[in-house]
């Protein structure tokens, strides 16, 4: 039987960075919903569609997607650092409300990691596509502290300087977008168990988590 864990939470709240920390600690595999939407960001923008129809439904399908060393390959290429600029990241947001990605994306992972142990991140993993995972957390921070993570993070990979008030509007757009949509909006499950990562070092909320898995498995 597989053993999964869902955590949950709001853009810059630590999500990808602490789930690759558990997923090689507790030998699962790590997946981040948010790179299969930022795949479809990137393909829409790149190809200059102008709606998600039956074509770009079709065009997306025939990508090859394959997962290798925490990363999605497109056609056995790592586009990782194409997928981190501002305008897929809010463009991924605007694509996860509909129906049609949102299908394609559950797909593509149950394809992927049928029967696998995993640890995954995103917005709607407790509630929506694993609501019967083994565990669940929902990760919190203030708009600021997850603002100066992204602007770290974007000079890191791209070695360019962001303007934080930027930043930090943008991420406040796309919380508002995230709990506001329609379809599987970024909610808390019920049961998962909420943890606040403003001021804490990736090292505190590895250990708080890590207690848990053990205590659990």
């Amino acid at each position: 039987m597989s053993f999964i864990i869902a955590i949950d939470g709001p853009a810059g709240s630590g999500k990808s960075t602490i789930s690759k920390i558990l997923a090689k600690k507790n030998n699962l595999i790590f997946i981040s919903s948010g790179q299969l939407y930022r795949i479809c960001s990137w393909f829409y923008l790149k190809k200059q569609y102008e709606n998600v129809d039956d074509k770009f439904i079709n065009e997306i399908n025939k990508l090859n997607i394959t997962y290798e060393n925490d990363s999605f390959l497109v056609n056995n290429k790592n586009i990782g650092n194409e997928l981190i600029s501002n305008e897929v990241s809010m463009h991924a947001s605007n694509l996860a409300i509909n129906e049609k990605i949102r299908e394609f994306v559950n797909l593509k992972i149950n394809e992927i990691f049928k029967n696998k142990d995993i640890i995954m991140d995103g917005r709607d993993i407790g509630t929506k596509v694993f609501p019967n995972a083994n565990l669940k957390f929902f990760l919190t921070a203030s708009l600021l502290e997850r603002s100066r993570r992204r602007q770290k993070e974007l000079k890191q990979k791209n070695n360019t300087k962001c303007s934080l008030l930027k930043i930090y509007l943008e991420i406040k757009k796309r919380d508002k977008q995230d709990k506001n949509r329609e379809i599987a909006p970024l909610t808390k499950a019920k049961d998962a168990i909420v943890i606040k990562t403003t001021n804490k070092s990736i090292e505190d909320i590895e250990k708080i988590i890590q207690k848990i898995i053990d205590e659990k498995r």
